[in-house]
């Protein structure tokens, strides 16, 4: 398959049939628009066995790109934030794949966790011709959610100043950086500024003049504008941190294509229908 100018990864740890359908469903949907990769945290040898077998069925052998997570940061050259790894820092996966995959212009992640209500690759074409560095969803300046959970994570190097104005946030379970995006971000980790991703990624971008886009600028992809959890469902966001959606949240919830996260529960969407699936994970 011929190199496009975007990719997608679909970033997970673990195995189950579950994420194997879904990753499917989008390498298949998405085919027209994108190379698709599995990045795969490999810290466990049959979860690493059991995604390489499922990869050979689909003809997909050359779409795995692994990572250890105990060596990301000697082999980027900066540490993460934190003691959580890889939940903390989403983005340093994807900073290991730019090197092996430099030809890319743009970048989508797309956590296992995430379902879409329509087709992959009417979502991801909607966003061609966008010019932004950053798509995400949920953004806010620090006046704008002054109690979020990890502001305090953002600290800059000793000689920058960081006034609470240049403080920016996203959510991102869905994203899209270009390459120069990654490359900034990149850059002021090694000049040592640490943070939750959420937070240092669209913080970092818009310090530099950048244009960030909300990904319901160019389609209405989530409905709700609360990412933390809320009493009434209608203001809880269909793209948010929890509680879990619900399968029938995901049938009944607003109209038309849609972006949900997190789905733990095991059901998965085949682009038509919902298709239960079995218990366990294999």
């Amino acid at each position: 398959m011929p190199q496009r100018d975007t990719c997608i990864v679909f970033l997970t740890h673990i195995w189950d049939e579950v994420l194997a359908r879904r990753f499917e469903r989008l390498r298949r949907e998405s085919a027209a628009h994108a190379d698709c990769f599995l990045v795969l945290q490999e810290d466990d040898p049959e979860v690493v066995a059991r995604w390489k077998a499922q990869l050979e069925s689909i003809g997909a052998a050359d779409a795995l790109f692994t990572f250890n997570a105990l060596e990301l940061p000697r082999q980027l050259g900066f540490r993460y934030f934190g003691s959580e790894r890889i939940m903390g820092n989403a983005h340093f996966p994807l900073l290991s794949f730019l090197r092996s995959h430099p030809g890319y212009a743009y970048f989508w992640q797309v956590e296992g966790d995430v379902e879409y209500r329509g087709r992959w690759g009417e979502f991801f074409e909607a966003y061609r011709e966008t010019d932004a560095v950053l798509l995400a969803a949920h953004f806010h300046r620090f006046q704008d959610w002054p109690d979020w959970f990890w502001w305090p994570s953002l600290t800059p190097p000793a000689d920058v100043q960081l006034p609470r104005e240049n403080m920016y946030k996203a959510f991102m379970a869905v994203v899209r950086f270009s390459r120069a995006a990654l490359e900034s971000v990149e850059r002021a980790h090694r000049q040592g500024w640490l943070g939750h991703f959420e937070a240092i990624v669209p913080t970092i971008l818009l310090m530099e003049g950048r244009r960030l886009e909300d990904l319901n600028v160019r389609k209405t992809c989530y409905v709700g504008a609360f990412q933390d959890p809320v009493a009434l469902l209608p203001l809880q966001s269909t793209v948010r941190c929890r509680p879990y959606v619900s399968l029938q949240e995901f049938a009944h919830r607003g109209q038309g294509p849609l972006l949900f996260h997190p789905v733990k529960e095991r059901w998965v969407f085949d682009g038509e229908k919902v298709m239960i699936m079995p218990p366990g994970g294999g």
